[in-house]
């Protein structure tokens, strides 16, 4: 249904349209033009705007609807009422509408859809021409633009005939793209080029130790060769020579391709290289160490692996010892050979000068906490020096340094001996001292303290005695005092608490004393004043802040007395203390206590009254202010006692009230504010009387009082008003004399006033004057008709009065749309038509439901894919509908998202949410399929022993694309077995779901052997030692005692020897190399050690 106009048809008689009310200030519209149109031939895929414009611009009601009748050729996007978007779709003539609804003023524009020009291009063209590489399938160019119906003809080099067939084979063609439809024409050349696929054979790598048989010479070919029968052939070879280095591995019979396709593959070789690694030949070499001081031995040595018939002496080997040989420490043997077919290994290729003992005895010593340091001693033994054990070798000399660790707290510290000097030919053996730091004494003593009752502690102090005892370095001792727990006047202990860090100190403590005195408080009476008749009030005191506070807590009991007496005037308050406490040492001072008159200030209130009018004198009031006053205790009343002067015969304006009493009262003292009389206008409230007349009858004007209106003062001192008479229309234009046209006019009536005088406000409401108008009484038939179908009822009607015009009138509806709607008469305006006006009660028109008949078409979709559902009118639709059915929008309904069959859920809805139509829909059903997904289980390997790898699978391209969210879990499983080989790897579907299959391609696992080397470690011993033979292993590891071996040698004499690795069980899981090692056997050390 996407082609479905989007825009409201105006097929409908406009006529009705004039259906609103327009108000009085309303501009009308006259006419309307469409402009925009680039020209009158537009070509097909083009865009343009469409602009209504309206005359006058100024007009009110702006409201526009567009439609056409040719929805199949151009796209109508709505941007505004007034403004449109179309796109050209097809060639054709097309005409577009617009309507005004107000005034039902339609126009159009007309114009010629011509055919498109397409530029075709091909986007992966480089310069004019495509590259692709054979791949035994047809190589088939797009142009990058997604236009239909293209056609694609082929045109080999030194060929006459073109195809539409891709072309497979390598070699170069031309590619013509073209369209030529009703509404597009386009054309494009490309060259397409496809090359052959290159197959590259090359050599692999080869060595051999020197000595050893060639090893046989492989190759690897790569690349894809999709043609069956295509076969590769050739020979390898290498230079001659048997020398170590390297040799080319060449072409002997040059590689080339064969077969019926095998002008689509390019073969080009690669050489390899053949490698003639030196052997390996190990020189055991016999050397022994010896003492600093000491002369070295003669060297001898040995060779293993030599191949052919070569000798050592062909070897041309040199060992010496190196020049520099004197300081203790590790030589290298220099040594040398001439030979280039052997990688010589050299084993204990080296000497050992070792360094000569000396043993360091150091002192012990003490001292007291942080006093000075002593000197500290040692002495010095040289175990090698047979000659003199106090002495060194040579003239070398020695700087030995003593020191002790680190600390100064209380306790015990080694005393080491240390060399700055590097001692490389010496070993440096102590024997540490022990160094002792005692404890420091000191005498801590608590200094005494006093303070009164009540007051807060002061600080407490102490010393330290520095006469009898040492002092204790700053911040090493940390020291609190406490006091005996009390607050009461007494004497308490002070008592000092030390703590150190670190146990550095002996301290001795000394107590102190601490007293406390009572508190030294001034009592005052405070001074307070109240008005006469009040009762006693409650005294209080304050604490004199010049001596000590008196706390809440304290035990004192007070009582407060003065002279008798009720009168106004002073009396002096005394305070006695009736109970001591012995915290606190109390002295009083007097108060005051004085009596006042009781003041009572009264509020005069305001007098209103209007000029003239009645004036009421009790309504004057008299309110005590309770915030200036006393509290009235006695309940005086002052009403009755007061006299007020009230100058109420005056112009409009404020006066002031006075008041006073008539007997004054004893023991008060009582005010009043001034009062105010207002006298303001009086408010005269008059309206003119409504009169209501056929043209022609005269008239005269009258005035009454309104409700709640004042009145005027008949009293001879009393301003005197006047009124006058005049007439204007309703455009509120001054009728000259009275009014003498059909048509309503306003009476106003204004009064006349004494000059200089404001006492009267008078306001006079307008009257209405009515010239009534002819009447003309229609009735009007009731009528039926289908919906967007044209209206005319019969009307029958009578004149009440005389018509002397010609006049129109038109219908209105009260709505167009399927109902019972009210039909009536509108008087359509005209010269004299103002006189005149319908009288009509309307009647009833009934529109019915248009049918519509809709068809849905039945679909398949795959899970996932978007779905997108057609339909078509069927017979029976209603004809006017069918010229513009935008009115109804149609919605299908496709929330099932599982594979299954399902049935399309069509509804309707109406613009506006109305029901114009009757709607039958013919259903139809829609099918999901599950997707399809393949999978390849990866290959993949493991050394023997090891824990079967983490397994995985690749999605192939050959199966549907995998929705987000869906995710493929395999549970895998393998053919049996542990040992080299290779295994099938099996995989069954974990998570299976009803929207989609999955297909699994099974994988190889490859067991690979274990890869190791067992070597044998060099070993030295002195002459009638038993070797502890070591070995270690490079590359992977043994696992469960699968391989089992021997070390083992029998020579025992002096020299080197081989050490020999025997396998005593043997494993096809693994790959071993031994390396076998030296067993150097050297004479006894006549010095020992």
């Amino acid at each position: 249904m996407k082609n479905f106009v989007k825009y409201f048809g105006l097929s409908l008689v406009v006529f009705f349209a004039s259906l609103m009310f327009v108000g009085c200030n309303e501009v009308s519209l006259d006419d309307i033009e469409i402009e925009g149109l680039p020209s009158q031939t537009v070509v097909v895929g083009e865009t343009f705007e469409l602009q209504v414009v309206f005359k006058p611009e100024t007009a009110t009601d702006k409201r526009v609807e567009w439609w056409t009748p040719r929805n199949d050729l151009i796209k109508i996007e709505e941007i505004s009422d007034t403004l449109i978007s179309v796109e050209t779709l097809g060639a054709g003539r097309i005409t577009i509408f617009a309507c005004a609804l107000d005034g039902n003023i339609t126009k159009s524009v007309t114009f010629e859809i011509t055919t498109g020009s397409l530029n075709l291009r091909f986007g992966e063209a480089v310069n004019g021409v495509i590259t692709r590489t054979y791949n035994a399938a047809p190589q088939a160019v797009e142009v990058t633009n997604d236009y239909d119906n293209v056609v694609y003809e082929y045109l080999k080099q030194g060929e006459s005939v073109a195809t539409t067939t891709p072309p497979t084979a390598a070699g170069a063609y031309t590619v013509k793209a073209s369209v030529n439809t009703a509404n597009y024409v386009g054309e494009s050349i490309v060259e397409l080029v496809i090359q052959p696929q290159t197959i590259e054979v090359k050599a692999d790598n080869k060595e051999k130790v020197y000595g050893s048989s060639d090893v046989a010479l492989t190759k690897r070919i790569e690349g894809q060769i999709y043609d069956e029968g295509v076969v590769i052939t050739g020979d390898l070879s290498r230079e001659v020579g048997e020398h170590a280095g390297n040799y080319k591995i060449i072409e002997s019979q040059k590689f080339v391709a064969s077969g019926e396709n095998a002008a689509n593959y390019d073969v080009k070789f690669v050489e390899g290289n053949f490698y003639i690694r030196k052997a390996s030949a190990k020189v055991n070499v016999s050397v022994s160490s010896f003492y600093y001081g000491c002369t070295p031995s003669a060297i001898s040595y040995s060779v293993v692996g030599l191949k052919n018939d070569d000798t050592m002496e062909d070897l041309g080997i040199t060992i010496e010892y190196p020049e520099d040989l004197h300081d203790a420490g590790l030589y290298n043997l220099n040594c040398t050979a001439t030979t280039n077919d052997y990688e010589l290994t050299y084993n204990n290729a080296r000497v050992n000068v070792w360094q000569a003992t000396l043993i360091v005895t150091v002192a012990n010593a003490e001292k007291k906490y942080k006093y000075d340091e002593p000197e500290y001693s040692y002495t010095l033994y040289n175990s090698q020096n047979t000659v003199d054990h106090t002495k060194l070798f040579y003239d070398d000399t020695i700087e030995i340094n003593l020191v002790r660790d680190e600390g100064e707290d209380v306790g015990n510290y080694a005393i080491n001996a240390v060399c700055d000097v590097d001692l490389k030919n010496y070993r440096l053996n102590v024997v540490k001292g022990t160094f002792t730091i005692k404890q420091r004494d000191i005498c801590l003593l608590a200094e005494n303290a006093a303070k009164r009752y009540g007051q807060a502690d002061p600080e407490l102090t102490y010393l330290f005695d520095s006469e009898h005892y040492d002092v204790p370095f700053a911040s090493e001792i940390q020291v609190t005092l406490t006091r005996g727990e009390g607050e009461d006047v007494g004497i308490y202990v002070i008592t000092p608490h030390f703590s150190q860090e670190k146990n550095n100190y002996s301290v001795k403590i000394e107590n102190a004393e601490f007293k406390i005195t009572p508190a030294l408080v001034t009592l005052k009476v405070d001074d307070v004043t109240i008005p006469y008749a009040d009762p006693e009030p409650s005294y209080t005191y304050t604490v004199d802040a010049e001596g000590d506070p008196l706390k809440d807590d304290h035990k004192l009991k007070f009582n407060f007395t003065r002279p008798e007496g009720t009168e106004v005037g002073t009396y002096t308050v005394s305070l006695e203390v009736t109970k001591e406490d012995k915290n606190y040492t109390i002295s009083t001072e007097t108060g005051v206590l004085t009596i006042r008159k009781r003041y009572l200030y009264y509020n005069i209130g305001a007098l209103t009254m209007a000029y003239y009018q009645n004036l009421d004198s009790s309504s004057i009031t008299c309110v005590l202010d309770e915030k200036k006053s006393d509290p009235n205790i006695e309940n005086i009343s002052v009403l009755s006692n007061l006299t007020f002067d009230l100058p109420w015969e005056n112009d409009v304006g404020e006066y002031d009230i006075t008041t006073s009493l008539k007997e004054e009262i004893p023991n008060y003292q009582i005010e009043f504010s001034k009062g105010t009389l207002a006298i303001r206008e009086a408010y005269i409230l008059l309206e003119a009387l409504d009169m209501e007349i056929y043209y022609g009858e005269s008239f005269s004007c009258k005035l009454q009082y309104k409700a709640g209106s004042q009145y005027l003062s008949k009293n001879p001192n009393a301003d005197v008003v006047d009124f006058a008479y005049h007439y204007y229309d309703m455009a509120g234009n001054e009728i000259s004399g009275y009014p003498s046209t059909i048509g309503e006019y306003r009476i106003v009536a204004t009064p006349v006033l004494p000059e200089g005088k404001n006492n009267y406000v008078v306001s006079i409401d307008e009257g209405k004057l009515t010239i009534k108008q002819a009447e003309i009484v229609a009735t009007i038939e009731d009528s039926e008709i289908i919906y967007g179908h044209k209206v005319a009822p019969k009307i029958n009607y009578t004149v009440n009065g005389q018509i002397a015009h010609e006049i129109t009138y038109r219908y209105v509806v009260t709505s167009l749309d399927v109902g019972e709607q009210t039909i009536n008469l509108e008087l359509i305006e005209s010269e004299g038509s103002e006189n005149y006006k319908i009288v009509c009660d309307g009647a009833k028109l009934t529109i019915k439901q248009a049918d519509v008949i809709i068809n849905l078409d039945a679909k398949k979709f795959k899970y996932g894919e978007e779905k997108d559902f057609t339909c078509s009118f069927g017979e029976g639709t209603d004809e006017i509908f069918l010229q513009d059915p935008s009115n109804l929008y149609i919605i299908v309904l496709n929330e099932e998202t599982a594979v299954g069959t399902y049935d399309i859920i069509c509804k309707t809805a109406e613009k506006d949410d109305k029901h114009n139509y009757n709607v039958t829909i013919n259903g139809a059903k829609y099918e999901i399929l599950p997707r399809e997904y393949k999978v390849k289980i990866d290959n993949t390997s493991k050394k023997y022993g090891e824990v079967d790898p983490t397994f995985s699978f690749t999605k192939l391209d050959e199966g549907d694309e995998l929705l987000d969210g869906d995710e493929i879990v395999l549970t895998y499983t393998r053919t049996e077995g542990e040992d080299v080989g290779e295994y099938e790897i099996t995989a069954t579907l974990q998570n299976t779901s009803d929207h989609f299959n999955v297909t699994i391609e099974n994988g190889t696992l490859e067991i690979t052997k274990r890869v190791l080397t067992i070597t044998a470690t060099a070993l030295e011993i002195v002459e009638g030692q038993t070797p502890q033979f070591e070995y270690t292993i490079s590359g992977d590891s043994i696992l469960n005692d699968d391989v089992q071996f021997e070390l083992s040698c029998s020579e025992t004499s002096v020299g080197a020897h081989k050490i020999i690795i025997t396998i005593t069980k043997d494993n096809a899981n693994y790959d071993i190399t031994c390396e076998s090692g030296i067993l150097t056997i050297v004479a006894a050390d006549p010095q020992g050690e």
